[in-house]
């Protein structure tokens, strides 16, 4: 990340998955940070669709899979451990705390609101563009896995983008999967007081 952003100078815009703690200490003294949080249901299955199609290459079941993420045992860290760095940190002036289920429920208004915080001052026609090129069916047409070469690493029938909804985690789980989550998310999620949808 460090490298691409001393490469381009001025403005420029990084996106990442690393946690505020391998960042650098004066990130938001520099910069504006928008991180964008999703509830721990959804979360899980999009890291294990994340971790089948790219080098992690991850061909376990749910149970396993299941296991090491509510023991913190997945190589990308622990989701709560991650969370909680922003969380504590969403209300400094230059970080905005959003979450996939709020952008899901009214995309044009928070990009509007990312628009005011930002300071990118985009008109109507190129809020509406944004909207356009970042729908799940947009980015799905240009599912960077087909793109890879690749094969033994790349599920690249599975597609890079799963489902692109809020509340797909529904069905997904049996009974004791479920108990399990929500015995963790009871644990580890609510406690920090994060107000996540999952409907």
């Amino acid at each position: 990340v460090l490298l691409v952003a001393e490469a381009h100078k001025g403005g420029r815009t990084l996106k990442t998955h690393l946690p505020f703690s391998l960042l650098p200490k004066n990130l938001l003294e520099t910069c504006k940070v928008v991180y964008v949080a999703r509830n721990p249901k959804d979360q899980l299955l999009s890291t294990l669709h994340h971790y089948k199609v790219t080098r992690h290459a991850f061909d376990g079941t749910l149970d396993t899979f299941l296991d090491y993420y509510v023991n913190d045992k997945l190589l990308t860290g622990s989701y709560a451990k991650h969370l909680k760095e922003a969380w504590e940190l969403r209300s400094h002036p230059h970080m905005r705390f959003l979450s996939y289920e709020d952008l899901k429920d009214d995309i044009e208004g928070q990009l509007k609101n990312m628009d005011d915080f930002l300071g990118t001052r985009l008109t109507p026609a190129q809020i509406s563009n944004v909207i356009q090129k970042t729908s799940f069916n947009s980015m799905k047409q240009n599912d960077p896995v087909k793109e890879l070469k690749d094969k033994d690493h790349y599920q690249k029938e599975v597609g890079f983008f799963r489902k692109g909804e809020a509340g797909a985690w529904k069905g997904q789980y049996t009974a004791e999967q479920e108990a399990k989550l929500d015995a963790w998310i009871d644990a580890n999620i609510t406690p920090m007081g994060v107000p996540f949808k999952y409907d």
